[in-house]
């Protein structure tokens, strides 16, 4: 006897389920899934999405240059805050600690430090105690 259009219907999508499930646990990429299956990835991300299936997504291209992946808890705020407000500049505090001056700025700020303004900001500074803009000068684009 053959198989009803219900049978197939069920033993296709059982037999698609098991492909998915196989490439995903091999950790192919979707990319390459998808061109084997001759879908789109956004078609197979779909039926990822709509069936529940775990695809660990592999982490692709280079890392960012001079990215330490430092976590915010490795760094000591207090002593960071002690160095600053000792008179030492962001840039200073960023090459003692090892990260960029406005990493350092953005933890003196979250930890409640008013951040003084840099030096080129003092500069611009006119009489009025307004910021310098080219508009200032007639030069107004």
């Amino acid at each position: 006897m053959s198989e009803t259009w219900v049978e197939m219907s069920s033993r296709h999508k059982a037999e698609r389920m098991a492909l998915v499930k196989g490439w995903a646990a091999r950790r192919v990429t979707q990319a390459l899934a998808a061109n084997r299956l001759g879908i789109s990835r956004t078609l197979l991300n779909n039926y990822i999405q709509r069936h529940g299936i775990h695809w660990a997504v592999k982490a692709q291209g280079k890392p960012p240059q001079g990215h330490q992946g430092r976590k915010p808890m490795d760094l000591d705020i207090g002593a960071i805050t002690e160095y600053y407000l000792d008179g030492f500049t962001l840039r200073d505090c960023g090459e003692k600690f090892g990260v960029h001056a406005h990493t350092i700025s953005a933890h003196l700020k979250r930890a409640g430090v008013e951040v003084r303004p840099s030096v080129p900001a003092l500069r611009a500074m006119n009489r009025d105690n307004r910021p310098h803009t080219p508009a200032s000068h007639g030069m107004a684009r």
